[in-house]
């Protein structure tokens, strides 16, 4: 349950804390794009970009955290079942 910074260039999901992408070198101060990633309880991995604004990826990490609370996420990427 982090949320991560992606190097623009090499496309390596970073710690928010680094400035400069481990794998590149290119510095991640300028462009920004975050990634939310979560844990389901069943082991299966959640990623969501969330564009160049911190505060939402927080927004949408806790909305998806409440929603696997209650029992009511629904994952949009798996194609519903066909009757």
């Amino acid at each position: 349950m982090a949320i991560l910074l992606r190097c623009p260039s090499c496309r390596t999901d970073q710690s928010i804390k680094n400035r400069i992408c481990m794998k590149c070198g290119k510095n991640l101060s300028r462009e920004r794009e975050y990634i939310v990633v979560i844990k389901m309880p069943g082991g299966k991995w959640i990623k969501r970009v969330c564009g160049s604004n911190l505060d939402v990826a927080k927004a949408i990490e806790a909305k998806i955290k409440t929603e696997i609370r209650e029992g009511k996420f629904i994952d949009r990427k798996k194609p519903a079942p066909t009757l």
